[in-house]
């Protein structure tokens, strides 16, 4: 699309040119009554002008084409990573999470869900968290609406159907908060949050993280770490954390001994492997389920009511 619309003023010009050559040749025969022999010489010469502007036209135009900045060139490794997000797709059909009065919702996997295609999928998952972070951090953000299913997993304790779009999130916000992974005191430490004297305090981008993503898109991860470690010390001076006044000057201490590394070294610091590599449901603890659920209740599978699906 973009091309026609460059090359348009091109052929308004190579008409104009065209029919101005015709012109000149014709009027250059004409006192000398030109014969049919003539006319044609004089067409073909015309026809031959206008491919010659149009073939240089095309070569201007992908010049100028390639040279724009709305043309995005993607590296291999880019290319790649897309590529193995792609292979998060499950092509088994997500159990269904049973609402059963506020219990955590147990998943009852069809009996005969594919645990082979469950492996492959982790194994993508694994080698798309080994790629590298300056790369890997902004391809996963922008597939954060892809819905596809990918894995069903527990977290917290609770099972959770995940697509590839939460996968993604899951993983660059688990690079993004990693540099101060065990540092802060936290109870969830792959969401960079502060267990404070005031409760536990989650960073600002988790209110809204899409809006927060593209008021900083183009930045490079490192960045990001180091502006997520200010305030991580912002939050620790000024609301405190449960242990005692020592212990706080030393979480802040190296805190900042990570941002100066960051800054100096320019590359982030990231994770190399899926955070929720061992809540994944076995194909026997699935059957125990399903065998569990079915003695405790009558009503059928495809007729409960879902839990909220990730």
């Amino acid at each position: 699309m973009e091309r026609t619309l460059r090359y348009a003023p091109w052929r308004q010009w190579i008409d104009k040119f065209g029919a101005h050559i015709q012109e000149v040749l014709l009027l250059a025969f004409a006192s000398e009554k030109a014969s049919l022999r003539r006319w044609h010489y004089i067409t073909a010469s015309a026809l031959a002008l206008r491919i010659v502007a149009i073939i240089f036209a095309m070569c201007s135009s992908s010049e100028i084409l390639a040279q724009s900045p709305s043309v995005v060139q993607k590296s291999p490794h880019v290319r790649e990573q897309d590529r193995l997000i792609d292979t998060l797709a499950n092509h088994n059909s997500p159990p269904i999470l049973v609402d059963e009065a506020g219990k955590p919702c147990p998943p009852l996997f069809a009996s005969n869900y594919n645990w082979g295609e469950q492996d492959r999928v982790r194994k993508a998952i694994d080698s798309l968290a080994k790629q590298d972070g300056v790369e890997l951090w902004p391809r996963l953000i922008e597939r954060f609406d892809d819905k596809r299913y990918s894995l069903t997993c527990k977290i917290n304790g609770v099972a959770a159907n995940m697509t590839i779009g939460a996968v993604c999130l899951t993983i660059a916000r688990h690079d993004l908060a990693k540099p101060f992974s065990g540092l802060w005191p936290t109870d969830t430490p792959i969401d960079g949050s502060i267990l404070t004297q005031r409760g536990r305090i989650v960073p600002p981008m988790h209110h809204d993280f899409w809006s927060w993503y593209n008021a900083r898109k183009g930045k490079p991860l490192w960045e990001l770490q180091i502006e997520l470690g200010q305030w991580g010390i912002k939050t620790i001076e000024e609301m405190g954390i449960v242990n005692n006044r020592t212990n706080q000057r030393d979480i802040i201490q190296k805190t900042q001994t990570v941002i100066d590394e960051l800054q100096r070294t320019k590359e982030p610091i990231v994770n190399k492997r899926w955070p929720y590599e061992t809540n994944l449901f076995t194909e026997r603890e699935a059957k125990e389920i399903r065998e569990d659920y079915l003695k405790r209740t009558s009503t059928k599978p495809a007729s409960v009511l879902k839990c909220k699906e990730l």
